[in-house]
């Protein structure tokens, strides 16, 4: 569990800092994800549960990562990787193909953006192909397995129907929502993320500025994306848990990390400084 905790720290370290060219940035990036509440709560879905909860979520975060260094599926081998990363992901834990299935079709209408949308999606397809050829058989061993669980288990069956929790909308996000913030998130976090961005936000408005490089659209789509859909389904399903909840937590990250490079370009820092080169 913790190596793929760390395994989720490095691939952070090096996107961050390849994206954006700062060190100091990437370590941030390393670090932010050490304030999260989830993987030391000593519960269900925490590092100690040798469950498949806690991995679930660093694999997940890390095929995050993967989607950001392919540049919007520009570029083959990445996509390949992308796709690699994705099955290793649906092989440890079935239930995320629950939320590859709508992200691999929002990233496809995303990538209809572009001149050149038929190179980008066809390496989305070559992705997806690779992630077919090493999941699709596990999938197919294991089906009576995974209808049973999943489907009567979760869905249509007895133990489903006596499992669920909330069904109307709103009391649904409320539930997401506080267990999400308490249990994986933490105050903790919170308050650090503030103090980073109240930080950011004093140097940008106080300090010298220079011309950014842009909004870095495909940052902020994939981070949206990859908390927004598992949320949206974890708020949809009937039944409720609050340790798989973990999995809204990369795409958070990710858009954290956002907003810090948004404020960190437009501030000049000051060349002569001693230590510049590693900001």
């Amino acid at each position: 569990n913790m190596l793929v905790f760390l395994a989720w720290q490095a691939a952070l370290l090096y996107t961050v800092t390849r994206l954006t060219g700062s060190r100091a940035l990437g370590w941030a990036a390393f670090g932010l994800v050490l304030g999260l509440a989830g993987p030391w709560a000593a519960d269900a879905g925490s590092a100690v549960d040798f469950r498949l909860d806690h991995a679930a979520v660093c694999l997940f975060g890390i095929t995050a990562c993967v989607a950001l260094l392919t540049d919007d599926f520009r570029s083959r081998g990445w996509s390949l990787a992308f796709g690699a990363m994705t099955g290793v992901t649906l092989l440890e834990r079935f239930l995320t193909g629950a939320y590859f299935a709508p992200l691999f079709v929002l990233t496809a209408m995303w990538l209809l953006r572009y001149p050149d949308r038929w190179l980008r999606i066809r390496h989305l397809v070559m992705a997806g192909l690779v992630t077919t050829v090493m999941a699709l058989p596990f999938f197919w061993l294991q089906r009576s397995i995974i209808y049973g669980y999943y489907w009567s288990g979760h869905i249509t069956g007895n133990e489903a129907a006596a499992r669920v929790r909330a069904t109307e909308f709103w009391p649904s996000i409320r539930f997401v929502f506080e267990h999400l913030t308490h249990i994986h998130l933490g105050a903790w976090l919170g308050w650090m993320v503030l103090a980073v961005l109240a930080g950011l936000a004093i140097l940008f408005l106080l300090g010298p500025r220079k011309r950014a490089g842009g909004l870095a659209p495909s940052w902020l789509f994939f981070s949206c994306a990859w908390w927004l859909v598992p949320a949206l389904i974890l708020t949809l399903h009937r039944q409720k848990s609050e340790y798989v909840l973990g999995v809204i937590a990369p795409g958070l990250v990710l858009l954290v990390l956002w907003l810090c490079w948004m404020l960190w370009s437009r501030i000049d820092f000051d060349s002569g400084r001693p230590g510049r080169r590693w900001l």
